[in-house]
């Protein structure tokens, strides 16, 4: 099965010939994303978006990460 929206179908048939069907709807998704990771621009001193500050505990803003992440790890 591949990436992507799946459809799984089980359908039970007792002696009687009676049916009874039940579906499940899944997502296949082995793929991730790429984070971005940006100066805050309260933080950006200076000439706005060069990424220079003057701020000791400058404040950073993660982007485009996965619903699904477990964790994220951010180094210095």
């Amino acid at each position: 099965v591949g990436e992507g929206k799946h459809t799984l179908t089980v359908e039970a048939t007792d002696k009687a010939g009676n049916k009874t069907t039940q579906q499940l709807d899944f997502i296949i998704d082995t793929l991730l994303s790429e984070p971005t990771i940006v100066l805050d621009s309260t933080d950006d001193s200076g000439t706005k978006g060069d990424n220079l500050t003057n701020v000791n505990k400058p404040t950073f803003l993660l982007g485009n990460i996965d619903a699904d992440a477990r964790y994220v790890t951010v180094e210095v």
